[in-house]
């Protein structure tokens, strides 16, 4: 499923990142531990105007976030994203939670020659990071956000220039 947005961009769901954010909640539980993968979509963008202005971003849904038409459900479903268990049915309506999106910037990402998956990997860290422990918000976007990933992955990261992998974390934690 895709759309066009507003400055003909296409947007397109995109669950292969979701078993990727999985994995970086279980491996960095103390910075996204908290976050409920079932409250967020995951999407890529491509033919942005602007591709250089960003890599990726977290948007929060504000109301009336739970109300999805039904025909939307129906190809989520169909699409093996949704579970029957996240989908409360009320009439004329299925109410789903969700609260964020997790936009990449494929135009972009693609513009990235080393390491793309792992770049990938920690945009989709840095994107989480920003989502508020009560789940009800997004993190103020300051240079302390910034620090726990230059810490573990260097200034280059979104270059794909790592000072030290995701292998090298896992390395770490053994």
């Amino acid at each position: 499923m895709s759309l066009i947005g507003t400055n003909g961009e296409q947007w397109e769901l995109d669950e292969s990142l979701r078993p990727i954010a999985q994995e970086l909640i279980n491996q960095f539980p103390d910075q996204v531990g908290h976050v409920e993968l079932q409250h967020i979509v995951f999407v890529k963008v491509m033919g942005t105007r602007n591709s250089d202005d960003w890599l990726g971003k977290c948007w929060y849904i504000n109301a009336p976030r739970s109300i999805i038409p039904h025909f939307v459900l129906k190809i989520l479903s169909l699409k093996n994203i949704l579970k029957p268990s996240d989908v409360v049915v009320d009439d004329d309506y299925d109410l789903l939670d969700l609260k964020y999106i997790i936009g990449i910037n494929e135009d972009r990402l693609n513009e990235v020659r080393d390491n793309q998956e792992e770049v990938l990997k920690v945009l989709i860290l840095h994107e989480m990071m920003h989502i508020k422990l009560e789940m009800n918000g997004i993190q103020d976007h300051t240079t302390k956000d910034f620090s726990y990933i230059l810490d573990q992955f260097g200034v280059y990261w979104a270059s794909g220039l790592m000072e030290k992998s995701f292998s090298d974390k896992s390395e770490e934690s053994s």
